[in-house]
Order: structure tokens, then sequence, then C-alpha cells
């Protein structure tokens, strides 16, 4: 194999013409390198379609500007990788999935299964599979109809239940259902949940209450952006796990002195609140003192202060600012 050639065969920059030329080269892995190469049009792929080597015959079907009629032609004769790779494929047209789907390989069905170019109708005859890893590569599809969805929510295997559990489209009120479910299926998908981003913060304060002593679950909540941020600050004070410790705290770090009065100003937790976590106990004050978050400390005595009289309160912030205090606004409970 000429060096010059195969580079020749690999370039975006070479001529549509050249790769044509290309195609009759003797070395089969020229010829591939054509077949992979982005630039090669149909002319290129339809004469490489009836190539002698399999492997360039494989590298014509995952190519994006392969025809669907000799997608289909070459389907049955591919490798196994080769099918499972164009299943992942994000643009396929309803011809070749259901090709796909009549191949019968469960390593391809899954990936059809997981595949958002997959209709619903065959993504409903997939959820029905009798193989749990294809109903939970249906399950885990964003675009799976929220019917089908539902179903799978109930399905007998609890790998099937955790990915439905993680999908974004799962309904918040059938996300709550099964995070207060007990067993042991049940138990296992929690952490599915508490990642999911559709998941409300009711549902993650139910989950927070079973997190103790469970480190993955925990630090999922935590990340979550539907986790109340006072019960962020109260495992930031509190737990024993320097891990989630560190990365709560270097969250804390960045919010703003303003930050802080908002919320000192609508919570109902005072310095001298007795808190408890991780079986730790001491006021909120201590904590922030222990904690090296001085500055907070002072916020919170600040606005402690100005909550003694009614209204509007004008109070100075570490850097000599004045920040207009809402002492009447809504308490929320810690």
């Amino acid at each position: 194999m000429s060096n010059h050639t195969y580079g020749l065969a690999t370039k975006c920059s070479t001529g549509v013409e050249t790769l044509l030329l290309l195609t009759d080269d003797p070395d089969s892995a020229v010829r591939r390198a054509v077949a992979i190469n982005p630039i090669s049009n149909e002319a290129v792929l339809r004469k490489l379609a009836g190539d002698s080597a399999s492997e360039v015959r494989n590298a014509v079907i995952g190519h994006h500007s392969a025809p669907d009629d000799v997608i289909l032609g070459l389907l049955s004769g591919a490798s196994l990788a080769a099918r499972c790779s164009l299943a992942q494929k994000p643009k396929l047209s309803l011809k070749v999935i259901e090709a796909l789907f009549f191949d019968g390989n469960e390593n391809v069905l899954s990936r059809l299964g997981r595949n958002e170019a997959t209709p619903n109708e065959i993504l409903s005859k997939l959820g029905a599979h009798s193989n749990p890893e294809i109903r939970a590569a249906v399950a885990c599809n964003p675009v799976c109809s929220i019917e089908l969805l539902m179903s799978l929510s109930n399905d007998p295997d609890s790998k099937v239940v955790g990915k439905a559990a993680s999908n974004p489209s799962m309904p918040s009120g059938r996300l709550d259902e099964l995070a207060r479910l007990d067993g042991g299926k049940f138990n296992s998908i929690k952490l599915f949940i508490a990642n999911n981003p559709s998941a409300e913060s009711c549902t993650l304060m139910w989950l927070f209450d079973l997190s103790s002593k469970k480190s993955m679950l925990l630090r999922a909540l935590c990340k979550h952006q539907n986790f109340p941020f006072e019960l962020k600050l109260k495992v930031a004070l509190l737990n024993g796990n320097p891990q989630i410790v560190d990365e709560l705290r270097s969250d804390i770090s960045l919010k703003s002195d303003q930050f802080w009065m908002d919320l000192a100003s609508s919570s109902e937790l005072f310095l001298s609140s007795e808190i408890a976590h991780d079986g730790n106990v001491c006021s909120f004050g201590d904590a922030l003192i222990n904690a090296g978050m001085v500055n907070v400390y002072q916020i919170w005595q600040s606005v402690e202060l100005a909550k003694s009289i009614d209204g509007n309160q004008s109070i100075s912030l570490s850097n000599g600012e004045s920040v207009q205090v809402n002492t009447g606004a809504k308490r929320l409970h810690f």
C-alpha cells in the first residue's frame, strides 16, 4: 500500500473524481478509506457497494450519503458490528429502521430501542420484547411515549424500571410514586430517580430522609437542580463524608453576599437554631463558624438584627456596601 495513495483516500480535501478513481485501487484498505471519507458521494458509494471486500461494503452502510436502496441491498450480508452501528445513527429512514427491526438480532434491536429516530410504533413492539435489555433500552429513550414509559415503569425487571425512572420524559408524579415504594426492586431505582432532572423537590426531600449512609444517593440529590438549597447547606455543614462536603462547599463558596442576604431574610432558621444530620447536632451558628463560613455568619447575624424590627432595613455587608433587606418576605422552613 502506498502511503501517498492511502493519504489521498482519507483526506477530506481530496476531490470526488480522485476518490472515484481510488475505488479501483487493489488495496482494500485504500478502498475502505474511500468508503469512510465524508466527501465520498453517492456515485462513489454505489460503486463500492459491489466491492469484493466485506470490510469495504460494511463501511459503505455507515456512510451518511449512502442511499436507502444501497443500505437495504447490503444489510443482510453486513457484519453485526456494521448493523449495530447503523442502528445507532441519528438519521435513518423508516425503511431502514423497519429492516433493522426485522433483522431480529438482539444487539441490533437494543440499539434501535435507544435511537430517537425510531418511531413510537416500533418502540412499542420493542418495549414488549422478551429480552429485558431491549425493554430497558426503550425505557431510557427520551422520545418514548408517556403511555409506553408508564407501562415500562411497571416492568417485572428492576433494570427496566430503573431505566424508566431515569428517563426525563417520565411524569414527575410517577417518579414520586416510585420513590415511595418499598422493597428490593424499588430500593435499587431510587438513585435513578435522584438523577432524573424531572424529579420535583418534594420527591427529592423524601429521598433525602432515606439517604443516611447512602453516599451515592446523597451526592446525586445534592447535585439536583430541584434539591432545596437549605438541605444542601445542612449537608455541607454536618455530613461526615469529606468528598461530599468538599463538593458542596466548593459550590457554596461561589454564592454572593446578596444570595445569603436573601436566604437569611426568607428563612426561619436562626443562628441559635439546632440542626442535625448524619449523627451530628449543633447550632446553625456554630456549624457556620466550624466550617469557616464567618462571612455568612455575619450576614445572617445582621439579618437577624434587622428582623427584630418590622419593615425594610438597610444593613452593611463586610465589603462596606449597604443592602436593603425585606424582612416581610415570605419565610422558608429549613
